[in-house]
């Protein structure tokens, strides 16, 4: 059997060859500028390739820089031992200079200002190490050329610095940065900086200009296009644009050409070389970093906005849901009262049951997909009580496995010791079905496999701002309900309206599935997360806070039927308040009638001793059911009270029995029978 080690080592192998090379390449071109002592030099590229290399692929290519940097030393005529001794100085340096990058937690991308501040304090004290064996050793070995060890030593370090300082930069942003190098070379302004730069660079340092002080101050018409670089193309292309520069001044003053050489002291003009080289990097990478800084606060701004914008809409929407499922709730009322009085006092005709059949059941969907409007618009009725959420959603799970083909994988996995949840029974198992289906919908006729995990996590605000509806929850714990699919994934235009009610890619179904979660979850102040790409399935996530309670809650009684007494009856709509009137008349109770709040609470002032129970509408002119409710309270405070809704379950209500809308007479004497209890 061949080891599936061997290739990797193998491309180590290869990588670490090629740092040795490059470091030999680096050196010989930053030797030309040796000055005090043959070993050493102002601009020392090599330090920065050797840095950059163990950052970007691990410290396991420091071979390549110790035989880089072996090699160099003995090309000019080095003892072996004194080229070891200073090719190990080198190696300690850049193992030192990468594991401190990677404890300050530095990104390469350079697009931070810290990491640029980082980096250039990690390239100052690094150097030190080089510097300090290199001087060490030359000294014992008595090979300083006549140079003080502390010329050596500061030129040395000043050298190592300088090369970490432009070719490192370029390395990081050209192996990590932004934008992509295809996008710079599409742009044509991109090109005519390149250019300007360019030429400039070589103008300044080719000699072709008089030795005066136009030649000197040509230098510095660099720093101005090095702005102009940061500020259209990022880090990428501002540090490119300063190695250039840098590139070209260091061969020009070889050779040399340029101002920098013709300083009668050639080692101040080294010095001058390297403060302008030094310069050149820093200055860009700061910059750069600078304008890639406001650049994500820009998009993290508009992201934000963008956001807020989609929760408005979305609460626009679910405020236009509410609105339309109250209004289409009334009618379901009138279709469903008059179907149960046909039944109830109609002729004994049995050729009329099969279209009452028909009509019952199309208003039960009509009132189910009513029911899945007001889930968006987070005002269903909620009997929320302290539940084991992982028990409900196994319950789910099984309940749901016979829609789910056998070509899918259904996977359960519960957190043990989770804490409890304050949540909607019915309404969090729609949940688990709805997530479920939606998988199952998005593997379609092929193998797939969906996962379905409960566990607890605490979220903070960074997590949950990151979350459909997270904006503005508490930090703390919540109960996730994570649904995971191996499906076709969403593409990200149809990742920004999924939860868009009536919106759905699959040519069936009404798109109220994934719209009615979102509001399940905004009425338990909970929040939602997705994550999907093509080709790649999805991940939904409804967080619901924890409970502090530690014990489950026995789910409500139900109480007995009462049909006799006296009632007062108030609804604005003439049908609902006429359906409602002969229902209960035909169950045998005596009826009073309001068609407002107002008028309700006269009616019972002057029938207070004969009505026995109150069934109020909320919405009503003039004074509505909450308000008729308090008023009616203040009065009797015992009075059984039904207040009914469409739209879903207004605060205030106290001891008062809730109806939702439609309802048949079975759930309007249940309702009744709670509120005289």
């Amino acid at each position: 059997m061949v080891s599936t080690r061997q290739p990797t080592r193998l491309r180590t192998a290869g990588a670490t060859l090629g740092v040795a090379l490059a470091y030999v390449a680096l050196g010989r071109l930053g030797l030309e500028l040796a000055h005090v002592q043959t070993n050493a030099t102002l601009v020392w590229p090599p330090t920065g390739l050797s840095i950059a290399a163990l950052v970007l692929f691990g410290p396991r290519l420091w071979p390549g820089v110790a035989l880089g940097a072996l090699i160099v030393n003995l090309s000019v005529g080095t003892p072996p031992w004194v080229a070891v001794l200073i090719a190990g100085g080198n190696t300690l340096e850049a193992v030192i200079g990468a594991w401190l990058l990677r404890l300050a937690g530095f990104r390469p991308e350079l697009d931070r200002l810290r990491d640029v501040l980082v980096f250039a304090a990690t390239g100052i004290a690094a150097s030190v190490v080089s510097a300090s064996v290199a001087t060490l050793t030359l000294s014992v070995a008595g090979r300083l050329d006549g140079a003080p060890p502390e010329v050596l030593w500061l030129e040395w370090w000043l050298g190592d610095v300088g090369g970490a300082a432009v070719v490192a930069p370029l390395l990081f942003v050209w192996a990590r940065g932004a934008p992509s190098w295809r996008a710079l070379a599409r742009r044509g302004d991109v090109w005519m900086m390149a250019a300007l730069i360019v030429l400039t660079a070589i103008f300044t340092f080719s000699g072709l200009l008089p030795e005066s002080w136009l030649e000197r101050l040509l230098g510095y018409a660099a720093f101005p296009l090095l702005i102009y670089a940061g500020l259209r193309t990022g880090p990428r292309g501002a540090v490119t644009a300063a190695a250039a520069v840098g590139a070209i001044a260091v061969v020009g003053t070889a050779l040399a050409r340029g101002p920098f050489s013709a300083v009668g002291d050639p080692h101040h003009g080294l010095l001058l070389l390297w403060a302008y080289v030094t310069s050149l990097g820093l200055a860009a990478a700061i910059l750069a970093a600078a304008v890639a800084e406001r650049d994500a606060a820009e998009r993290a701004r508009v992201a934000a906005q963008a956001q807020a914008e989609r929760a408005s809409s979305l609460e626009a929407l679910g405020v236009l849901a509410g609105g339309v499922a109250h209004d289409f709730n009334n009618l379901l009322t009138v279709i469903q009262g008059n179907t149960d009085l046909a039944r109830m006092v109609g002729p004994d005709d049995d050729t009329l049951e099969q279209p009452l059949e028909q009509i019952e059941t199309a208003s039960t969907r009509a009132a189910a997909l009513c029911q899945q409007l007001l889930d968006y618009a987070g005002g269903s009725r909620r009997q929320p009580r302290a539940l084991s959420l992982g028990a409900l959603v196994e319950d789910t799970a099984r309940l749901v496995r016979g829609s789910v083909p056998r070509t899918i994988a259904l996977k359960v996995s519960v957190e043990p010791a989770l804490p409890l949840a304050r949540v909607d029974e019915a309404q969090v198992q729609q949940v688990a079905m709805n997530l479920v289906l939606n998988a199952r919908d998005a593997i379609g006729e092929r193998e797939g496999r969906i996962e379905i995990h409960v566990r607890a996590l605490e979220a903070d605000a960074k997590l949950l701002e990151g979350c459909v509806l997270g904006s503005g929850r508490r930090p703390g714990t919540y109960l996730a309900i994570e649904v995971r699919d191996d499906g076709a994934g969403m593409d990200p235009e149809t990742l920004a309206r999924v939860f868009d009610p009536f919106f759905t890619t699959k040519g069936l179904g009404r798109g109220l599935g994934l719209a009615s979660t979102l509001g399940i979850a905004r009425a338990h102040q909970g929040a939602v997360r997705v994550e999907s790409a093509p080709d790649r399935g999805t991940t939904f996530a409804v967080l619901l806070p924890a409970s502090d309670a530690s014990e489950e809650e026995a789910p409500l009684a139900r109480t007995a039927d009462v049909s006799h007494g006296t009632i007062l009856v108030a609804d604005d709509q003439p049908a609902v308040l006429d359906v409602v009137v002969r229902t209960l008349e035909a169950a045998g109770w005596r009826v009073f009638s309001a068609s407002d709040g107002r008028e309700a609470v006269d009616v019972f002032e002057a029938h207070q001793g004969d009505i026995d129970a109150v069934f109020l509408d909320v919405d009503m002119p003039r004074l509505d059911g909450v308000g008729a409710l308090k008023r009616l309270r203040a009065l009797a405070p015992d009075l059984p009270i039904v207040i009914a809704s469409g739209k879903g379950v207004p605060a205030g209500l106290g001891t008062a029995q809730f109806l939702s809308k439609p309802f048949d007479h079975r759930r309007l004497h249940e309702a009744l029978a709670k509120a005289c209890a």
